[in-house]
This record gives structure tokens, sequence and C-alpha cells, in this order.
């Protein structure tokens, strides 16, 4: 039995997506040249419920329903969770630009900064000091570390020995304390 040319195919990706975004093989086998008939029959036999489903926009929607419930939790395991699933929404919406499914791929942008409105709101509950470094949201009163770095880069011979210096410190911060 012949193996699938559409499954070896270099825009394998992209005529995924056609076919399952569009009614018409035809219109898909036009715009690719491959037979319409190898086109209908690779979407009925190599591509799954699921795999057509998702590309349907139906994975959106889940992520929103998964972004509103860890809000609802709130907590340190939903800012994990929405800093966890920042990257992946990245990576999606990356793939989706590459094989140019521009507004799918806005899609995942949008709710990659849904993601972090959410830390943001989270963040607002907690006291001490905000700030975002990198796009990465930091919750912490940072001033004693900064001090810290401070004490230690006006003494510190060189790098290697700011190091070291700073690991000492931060294992006499994770030593308990002695007691008497």
């Amino acid at each position: 039995m012949p193996k699938c040319q559409t499954c070896h195919h270099p825009d394998r990706e992209r005529i995924d997506s056609e076919l399952a975004l569009s009614s018409s093989v035809r219109e898909v086998s036009e715009r690719w040249d491959i037979p319409r008939r190898s086109l209908a029959r690779h979407r009925q036999q190599c591509m799954t419920q699921d795999q057509i489903a998702r590309i349907r926009f139906d994975v959106p929607a889940q992520v929103e329903v998964d972004i509103a419930e860890l809000t609802r939790r709130g907590g340190e395991d939903a800012m994990l969770g929405l800093k966890r699933m920042r990257p992946q929404l990245t990576g999606i919406a990356e793939k989706c630009e590459a094989i140019g499914m521009y507004g799918e791929a806005a899609k995942y942008r949008k709710l990659e900064l849904e993601c972090y409105r959410e830390q943001l709101k989270i963040a607002a509950l907690y006291p001490g000091k905000k700030t975002v470094t990198n796009n990465h949201l930091v919750i912490t009163d940072g001033q004693p570390m900064f001090e810290l770095f401070d004490r230690i880069l006006t003494v510190a011979e060189d790098i290697t020995a700011a190091r070291r210096m700073l690991a000492a410190e931060f294992r006499m911060l994770a030593a308990p304390e002695a007691t008497a």
C-alpha cells in the first residue's frame, strides 16, 4: 500500500490546517496542486477528529477557561500556572505564524497577554513591592537583596570573589539557626 504523499509533504502542517478550516477540499487541492482525492483521503485517514477540532479554534476557548479557573483560585499556584502557560501560548502563536495562520496566532498572542494581565491582578492582592523584569512579574520587597548585592560588590575584588561571597550569604540565610 503506498504511503500518503500529503503526510510527507514539507508543508504538511499548513495543508492540515487548511483542510481543517476549509469547507472545500477542491480549493485546498488547487492551492497546493495536490489531487483532490489524495487530500480527501489524507483528511479522512490521517487526520484525527481531535486534531481537526484543535485546529478549528477549540483550543483557545479551553485556554480561556483555564485562565479563568487559575485566576479564580488565586494564590501562588495560580501565579505559577499562569507563568507556565504564557510560554506555551507563545510557542503555539509562533508555530501558527510560521505556517501563515496569522488570525490564529493573534488569538494565542491575545491569550498570552490575558495570562500576564491576570498575573498582575493576582499580584495586586499581595503586599510588598511588585516589579516587572524582562516580562516576568516579581513579587517581593527586594530592598534587602539589593543592599546585600551593593555591599558585596563594593568589597569584592572580582566577579569570582563576588559569586563566592554571595553563595556564602545565601548558605547562611538558608541554614537553620543554631539553638543555644
